[in-house]
């Protein structure tokens, strides 16, 4: 069951039957957490924008401190994500979204790319996420080069993962 029909649902057992109905406000990038979290064709008509803004905002709420780098010229980051991990350690990550088709997988030139990009700019860590999938060569060498791949599947289930600690 979608995890709004269900919080909707266990919600309307908690608010009292009273004269004026108690109102829930949702932030829109929650609505759309909410939306790909109820299905996977909701990922897949997002646009590159919105694909972007999700994936910053999924990390801010997973604790990251977010720089998005805007649309344009963004030089192949498209966020730079911060934290601090103990005791006092910055760590600094970029990450490249990819808006593609179901059917067309990110392969491995941009992998390489973000590589070069993530070396050149002095990243700790660097991902890609899409709204596809990931060729068997991408997969091996962001292995290799311990980039974090993150799939249409991943990202769904990172919503639902979202959802769920919102809602419950």
């Amino acid at each position: 069951m979608c995890m709004l029909r269900r919080w909707a649902r266990g919600c309307a057992a908690e608010i009292p039957n009273t004269a004026a109905p108690t109102q829930h406000a949702i932030a829109p990038w929650t609505s759309l957490a909410l939306s790909v979290a109820c299905g996977s064709k909701e990922l897949e008509k997002l646009t590159w924008r919105e694909f972007e803004d999700l994936m910053a905002e999924i990390l801010k709420e997973s604790g990251w401190i977010i720089t998005p780098m805007g649309y344009t010229n963004d030089k192949g980051i498209d966020i730079i994500a911060a934290r601090t991990i103990d005791p006092g350690i910055p760590i600094r990550m970029m990450v490249q979204c990819k808006k593609y088709a179901r059917m067309r997988p990110v392969g491995i030139s941009v992998v390489r790319e973000v590589w070069a990009v993530q070396w050149q700019n002095g990243f700790h860590q660097a991902m890609v996420a899409t709204t596809s999938s990931f060729t068997r060569g991408a997969v091996d060498r962001a292995e290799a080069w311990y980039i974090d791949l993150r799939d249409h599947d991943a990202i769904i289930s990172w919503c639902k993962n979202i959802v769920d600690h919102k809602f419950s």
